[in-house]
């Protein structure tokens, strides 16, 4: 009698063991789950990382551009202006030397 319940006991020990040791199958596999998928969303975002930086160096160097244009474009501008009132000048000077010229043939 004592020896079934040993046999008895012992089987139940066993169980429980293999029952344990699925359990910590289970949660390995789990685990190696979760650290491959942190892995993966890691990896994600490290290149959504280096789009965003290549993005955004992307449109600082077209902003400089831009700003270079509209910088070159004022300067285009200011001396078109200046050659407007230069023109103006010259013809308020021609204006005068054709009055002093006309006077004179007078």
């Amino acid at each position: 009698r004592q020896r079934i319940e040993a046999v008895a006991d012992a089987a139940d020990v066993a169980r429980r063991l293999a029952s344990l040791e699925g359990q910590l199958r289970a949660e390995r596999e789990a685990r190696v789950t979760a650290e491959n998928l942190l892995a993966s969303a890691s990896s994600a975002s490290h290149e959504a990382e280096r789009e965003a930086k290549e993005s955004a160096q992307a449109a600082a160097e077209h902003l400089a551009r831009a700003t270079a244009g509209e910088d070159s474009l004022a300067a285009i501008r200011a001396r078109l202006s200046d050659a407007e009132a230069r023109n103006r000048e010259l013809e308020s000077s021609v204006a005068i030397a054709k009055e002093a010229s006309a006077n004179a043939a007078s």
